[in-house]
């Protein structure tokens, strides 16, 4: 049977990739990986490093995962590749999403293989205005005709925020699903990542009025609210320095 995934990743800890090969080995299905090897710091942003691959992707589905990622059921791909055979081909999903109208960040990700899991919620698809970068995808002809936006997303922050924000504006769905990986960093925030945030509320103030992250960032995007908001982020930043 051809294979109907690919996961590209673009990697710089050999030690957290073996960790993620190894549990895709042990996956039910069969998934071609697409690995970038960026310890030479090739790239600067992953926006351009997974632009680069796209056209070398073959298969029906795509994920694009982080190192840091541990698929602890063996069944976990096969459920991803059950709800993307819902979607419709404009369409993204991930395992973290946030939205402005729910408080909560909707997700079964933990932190360890050992962790409590606290969510447990069998909640299926739902649908959602960002997603989390750890783990995401679609269908391979989107994100082929559809490149990562490397202008705004020019680091290593919100390259799945952007387009998932780009999806919705076009009148598509961004959707989060309840299978369970590990995701072993939480990520940082720094001035980067708030400039970026600044400019993704400034590029969409005419289609959304309210912007969530993953990252539980959420703001009004119009004048002078996404101004505060860079202004407070920053500080905080500095203080926690």
């Amino acid at each position: 049977m051809d294979k109907e995934l690919t996961i590209a990743c673009c990697w710089t800890n050999e030690s957290q990739l073996e960790s993620f090969i190894e549990s895709v080995k042990k996956q039910t299905i069969s998934v071609e990986l697409l690995l970038i090897d960026n310890r030479e710091s090739k790239y600067t942003s992953c926006s351009g490093a997974f632009n680069s691959v796209i056209d070398q992707i073959q298969t029906k589905y795509v994920i694009f995962s982080h190192q840091d990622i541990i698929l602890f059921h063996n069944d976990t791909l096969e459920k991803f590749i059950g709800y993307l055979e819902k979607l419709n081909e404009q369409d993204i999903l991930g395992v973290a999403g946030a939205d402005p109208d729910v408080s909560r960040i909707i997700t079964n990700v933990r932190s360890s293989e050992n962790a409590i899991d606290k969510n447990n919620n069998k909640f299926g698809l739902k649908k959602c205005q960002t997603l989390d970068e750890c783990f995401f995808g679609g269908y391979t002809e989107k994100f082929r005709t559809e490149h990562f936006d490397e202008i705004i997303c020019n680091n290593w922050h919100l390259y799945a925020v952007e387009m998932c924000l780009r999806t919705i504006s076009k009148g598509y769905v961004t959707y989060v699903c309840d299978v369970e990986i590990v995701h072993l960093s939480a990520g940082k925030v720094n001035y980067i990542y708030n400039h970026e945030f600044y400019s993704l509320c400034k590029k969409y103030k005419d289609q959304l009025p309210v912007i969530k992250t993953p990252c539980c960032y959420c703001t009004k995007t119009s004048f002078p609210y996404r101004e505060i908001k860079l202004l407070k982020s920053n500080l905080r930043v500095f203080l926690d320095r």
